[in-house]
Protein backbone atom coordinates (compact mmCIF):
# COMPACT_ATOMS: atom_id res chain seq x y z
CA UNK A 1 0.00 0.00 0.00
CA UNK A 2 1.01 3.75 -1.02
CA UNK A 3 -0.41 6.81 -0.16
CA UNK A 4 -2.12 8.60 -3.25
CA UNK A 5 -0.02 11.89 -2.75
CA UNK A 6 3.63 8.96 -2.63
CA UNK A 7 2.15 7.56 -6.13
CA UNK A 8 1.96 10.57 -7.81
CA UNK A 9 5.37 11.84 -6.91
CA UNK A 10 7.18 8.47 -7.52
CA UNK A 11 5.76 8.83 -11.48
CA UNK A 12 7.15 12.12 -10.99
CA UNK A 13 10.66 11.16 -9.82
CA UNK A 14 10.71 8.27 -12.58
CA UNK A 15 9.73 10.74 -15.78
CA UNK A 16 12.39 13.51 -13.89
CA UNK A 17 15.20 10.75 -14.10
CA UNK A 18 13.93 8.98 -17.98
CA UNK A 19 14.55 13.06 -18.97
CA UNK A 20 18.45 12.48 -17.22
CA UNK A 21 17.68 14.94 -14.29
CA UNK A 22 19.17 14.20 -10.98
CA UNK A 23 17.20 13.04 -8.47
CA UNK A 24 18.18 11.96 -5.34
CA UNK A 25 15.15 11.00 -2.47
CA UNK A 26 15.06 11.63 1.14
CA UNK A 27 13.08 9.17 3.24
CA UNK A 28 12.07 9.99 7.04
CA UNK A 29 9.41 9.08 9.42
CA UNK A 30 9.10 6.65 12.00
CA UNK A 31 10.82 3.08 11.81
CA UNK A 32 8.76 0.19 10.92
CA UNK A 33 7.02 2.46 7.98
CA UNK A 34 8.06 0.90 4.97
CA UNK A 35 11.37 3.45 4.19
CA UNK A 36 13.84 0.39 3.36
CA UNK A 37 10.74 -0.98 1.12
CA UNK A 38 9.21 2.10 -1.00
CA UNK A 39 12.40 2.44 -3.05
CA UNK A 40 12.47 -1.64 -3.68
CA UNK A 41 8.96 -1.55 -5.07
CA UNK A 42 9.48 1.75 -6.65
CA UNK A 43 12.12 -0.37 -8.77
CA UNK A 44 9.76 -3.31 -9.16
CA UNK A 45 7.29 -1.45 -10.72
CA UNK A 46 9.03 0.66 -13.50
CA UNK A 47 11.32 -2.53 -14.06
CA UNK A 48 14.62 -1.21 -13.08
CA UNK A 49 17.68 -2.90 -11.17
CA UNK A 50 17.84 -2.66 -7.47
CA UNK A 51 20.50 -2.19 -5.14
CA UNK A 52 20.83 -1.30 -1.49
CA UNK A 53 24.00 -0.33 0.07
CA UNK A 54 24.13 -0.42 4.11
CA UNK A 55 25.75 2.34 5.39
CA UNK A 56 26.23 1.52 9.19
CA UNK A 57 28.96 -1.13 7.28
CA UNK A 58 31.03 1.66 5.68
CA UNK A 59 34.11 2.46 8.72
CA UNK A 60 36.05 4.73 5.94
CA UNK A 61 35.64 6.44 3.13
CA UNK A 62 37.50 4.41 0.85
CA UNK A 63 35.03 1.58 1.74
CA UNK A 64 31.83 3.06 -0.48
CA UNK A 65 34.37 1.54 -3.62
CA UNK A 66 36.10 -1.45 -2.41
CA UNK A 67 38.83 -2.90 -0.77
CA UNK A 68 42.70 -3.73 -1.30
CA UNK A 69 43.23 -7.19 -0.85
CA UNK A 70 45.95 -9.75 -0.51
CA UNK A 71 46.32 -13.26 -1.56
CA UNK A 72 48.94 -15.46 -2.74
CA UNK A 73 47.74 -16.57 -6.34
CA UNK A 74 47.02 -12.62 -7.04
CA UNK A 75 49.23 -10.35 -4.50
CA UNK A 76 47.68 -7.19 -3.76
CA UNK A 77 44.66 -6.27 -5.69
CA UNK A 78 41.62 -4.23 -5.28
CA UNK A 79 38.33 -5.64 -4.38
CA UNK A 80 35.74 -3.79 -6.56
CA UNK A 81 32.00 -2.96 -3.90
CA UNK A 82 29.02 -3.64 -5.51
CA UNK A 83 27.97 -0.04 -5.02
CA UNK A 84 30.79 0.67 -8.38
CA UNK A 85 28.82 -1.86 -10.48
CA UNK A 86 25.07 -0.40 -9.46
CA UNK A 87 26.05 3.41 -10.18
CA UNK A 88 27.45 2.07 -13.35
CA UNK A 89 23.84 0.50 -14.52
CA UNK A 90 21.42 2.31 -16.19
CA UNK A 91 18.23 3.38 -14.77
CA UNK A 92 19.28 1.52 -11.31
CA UNK A 93 17.44 2.38 -8.17
CA UNK A 94 20.07 2.65 -5.19
CA UNK A 95 19.28 2.50 -1.71
CA UNK A 96 21.44 3.84 0.96
CA UNK A 97 19.89 2.71 3.87
CA UNK A 98 20.39 4.57 6.96
CA UNK A 99 23.00 7.04 5.93
CA UNK A 100 23.41 8.72 9.42
CA UNK A 101 24.94 5.65 11.22
CA UNK A 102 28.27 5.94 9.55
CA UNK A 103 30.49 8.83 9.90
CA UNK A 104 29.18 11.94 8.73
CA UNK A 105 33.10 12.13 7.13
CA UNK A 106 32.29 8.99 5.42
CA UNK A 107 29.68 10.73 3.47
CA UNK A 108 31.89 13.07 2.04
CA UNK A 109 33.15 10.93 -0.60
CA UNK A 110 29.59 10.49 -2.24
CA UNK A 111 28.94 14.37 -2.83
CA UNK A 112 29.99 14.58 -6.44
CA UNK A 113 27.58 11.30 -7.03
CA UNK A 114 24.61 12.94 -5.45
CA UNK A 115 24.80 16.55 -7.18
CA UNK A 116 25.16 17.91 -10.56
CA UNK A 117 28.31 16.23 -11.66
CA UNK A 118 27.12 12.84 -11.21
CA UNK A 119 30.53 11.26 -10.38
CA UNK A 120 33.33 11.22 -7.67
CA UNK A 121 36.71 10.23 -7.18
CA UNK A 122 38.43 7.08 -6.36
CA UNK A 123 41.78 7.62 -4.92
CA UNK A 124 42.32 3.75 -4.93
CA UNK A 125 41.97 3.35 -8.64
CA UNK A 126 43.37 6.66 -9.75
CA UNK A 127 39.73 7.56 -11.78
CA UNK A 128 36.21 8.79 -11.49
CA UNK A 129 33.35 6.68 -11.20
CA UNK A 130 30.50 8.15 -13.52
CA UNK A 131 27.10 7.88 -12.82
CA UNK A 132 25.02 6.19 -16.09
CA UNK A 133 22.18 8.01 -17.14
CA UNK A 134 18.36 7.35 -14.92
CA UNK A 135 20.03 6.23 -11.81
CA UNK A 136 18.19 7.30 -9.01
CA UNK A 137 19.47 7.67 -5.35
CA UNK A 138 17.29 7.06 -2.12
CA UNK A 139 18.87 7.49 1.26
CA UNK A 140 16.49 6.51 4.41
CA UNK A 141 17.53 8.37 8.11
CA UNK A 142 16.42 7.50 11.87
CA UNK A 143 16.54 10.62 13.49
CA UNK A 144 16.03 10.95 17.13
CA UNK A 145 17.25 10.16 20.81
CA UNK A 146 15.83 6.90 20.32
CA UNK A 147 18.04 5.79 18.09
CA UNK A 148 21.57 5.23 19.02
CA UNK A 149 24.21 4.93 16.76
CA UNK A 150 23.38 7.71 14.75
CA UNK A 151 25.05 10.54 13.38
CA UNK A 152 24.11 14.32 12.56
CA UNK A 153 23.63 14.90 8.57
CA UNK A 154 25.88 17.32 7.25
CA UNK A 155 23.63 19.96 5.67
CA UNK A 156 25.93 19.98 2.27
CA UNK A 157 24.61 16.59 1.76
CA UNK A 158 20.93 17.32 3.01
CA UNK A 159 21.05 20.10 0.49
CA UNK A 160 21.82 17.58 -2.61
CA UNK A 161 18.92 15.39 -1.34
CA UNK A 162 16.13 18.05 -1.85
CA UNK A 163 12.63 15.43 -2.54
CA UNK A 164 11.67 14.82 0.44
CA UNK A 165 8.80 12.14 1.36
CA UNK A 166 7.85 11.51 5.06
CA UNK A 167 6.52 7.89 5.62
CA UNK A 168 3.81 7.54 8.10
CA UNK A 169 1.51 4.84 9.54
CA UNK A 170 -1.28 3.36 7.13
CA UNK A 171 -4.88 3.97 7.73
CA UNK A 172 -5.90 1.43 10.45
CA UNK A 173 -8.33 -0.17 8.05
CA UNK A 174 -5.66 -0.52 5.56
CA UNK A 175 -3.10 -1.94 8.26
CA UNK A 176 -4.88 -4.42 9.60
CA UNK A 177 -5.60 -5.97 6.38
CA UNK A 178 -2.24 -5.91 5.50
CA UNK A 179 -1.56 -8.18 8.87
CA UNK A 180 -4.51 -10.49 7.55
CA UNK A 181 -2.68 -11.04 4.35
CA UNK A 182 0.83 -11.27 5.35
CA UNK A 183 -0.17 -13.76 8.58
CA UNK A 184 -3.11 -15.35 8.37
CA UNK A 185 -4.56 -13.87 11.56
CA UNK A 186 -8.19 -13.33 11.58
CA UNK A 187 -9.92 -9.69 11.01
CA UNK A 188 -11.27 -9.44 14.23
CA UNK A 189 -7.98 -9.66 15.83
CA UNK A 190 -5.73 -7.79 13.40
CA UNK A 191 -8.26 -4.80 14.27
CA UNK A 192 -7.69 -5.23 17.94
CA UNK A 193 -3.64 -5.00 17.30
CA UNK A 194 -4.07 -2.02 15.54
CA UNK A 195 -6.14 -0.45 18.00
CA UNK A 196 -3.88 -0.97 20.25
CA UNK A 197 -0.75 0.30 18.47
CA UNK A 198 -2.74 3.41 17.34
CA UNK A 199 -3.39 4.12 20.98
CA UNK A 200 0.33 3.99 21.70
CA UNK A 201 1.46 5.89 18.85
CA UNK A 202 -1.21 8.59 20.08
CA UNK A 203 0.35 9.02 23.44
CA UNK A 204 3.45 10.95 23.38
CA UNK A 205 3.73 10.31 27.39
CA UNK A 206 4.63 6.69 26.78
CA UNK A 207 7.71 7.76 24.54
CA UNK A 208 7.84 4.64 22.62
CA UNK A 209 5.54 3.54 19.47
CA UNK A 210 4.31 0.16 17.81
CA UNK A 211 5.36 0.19 14.05
CA UNK A 212 3.93 -2.16 11.33
CA UNK A 213 6.78 -4.08 11.46
CA UNK A 214 6.20 -5.55 15.25
CA UNK A 215 2.43 -5.79 14.67
CA UNK A 216 3.47 -8.02 12.18
CA UNK A 217 5.29 -9.90 14.46
CA UNK A 218 2.75 -9.79 16.83
CA UNK A 219 0.16 -10.95 14.38
CA UNK A 220 1.81 -13.82 13.33
CA UNK A 221 1.89 -15.10 16.76
CA UNK A 222 -1.66 -15.08 17.18
CA UNK A 223 -2.48 -16.84 14.36
CA UNK A 224 -0.67 -19.56 15.68
CA UNK A 225 -2.55 -19.70 18.38
CA UNK A 226 -0.78 -16.84 21.04
CA UNK A 227 -3.28 -15.01 23.45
Amino acid sequence: WVDERVQVFLRAIEERSRRGEVVNVLLTGPTGTGKSSLPKEFAATWRHTFFTMHCQLVTEPGDWWGTREVSPERGTYFQRAALMDAVETPGCVILLDEANRTHAENLNALFGLLDHRRRAWLPALQRELVAAPGVVFFVTLNQGVEYVGTNAIDGALRDRISNTVRMDYMPASIEASILVKRTGVDEERASRLVEFARTVRGNPKLGVSVSTRQLLGAASLVSEGMA
